[in-house]
């Protein structure tokens, strides 16, 4: 950068740049939006992506919190550990999980086009 000072308009240029190189849409808010996705599939905390990104309200930074199959597996996979099987029972398989998670949002998508149902169910 050769001593510049970082403005708005040399990060521009640079993110710019950067695509153009990648072949990919430029633009900073792809960047921003791809620094808290891939923080959310990591398993950061969405008060810490909140923080990172300068998000005033904590549901701006949830948008990202649903790209995550690995940490709701990873949520899952916690009732394997000692004392999982609650009252002697068998606990259902993680397939069992993804179908169930899978079928939740394909009911909640429908809803959406439809512009139906209000407050959230659970189960």
């Amino acid at each position: 950068m050769d001593g510049q000072s970082l403005t708005q308009k040399v990060v521009q240029g640079l993110v710019a740049r950067a695509a153009r190189r990648a072949k990919i849409k430029p633009g900073v808010h792809t960047l921003r939006h791809t620094f808290c996705s891939h923080l959310a599939m990591r398993g950061a905390p969405a008060r810490a992506i909140q923080e990172l990104a300068g998000h005033q309200d904590l549901s701006t930074t949830q948008r990202y919190m649903h790209l995550s199959p690995a940490a709701l597996d990873a949520a899952i996979r916690l009732l394997d550990g000692p004392g999982a099987a609650l009252e002697g029972r068998p606990r259902p398989p993680l397939e069992y999980w993804r179908r169930r998670r899978e079928k939740r949002a394909k009911f909640e998508k429908t809803l959406s086009k439809n512009g139906g149902g209000g407050g959230s169910r659970t189960g």
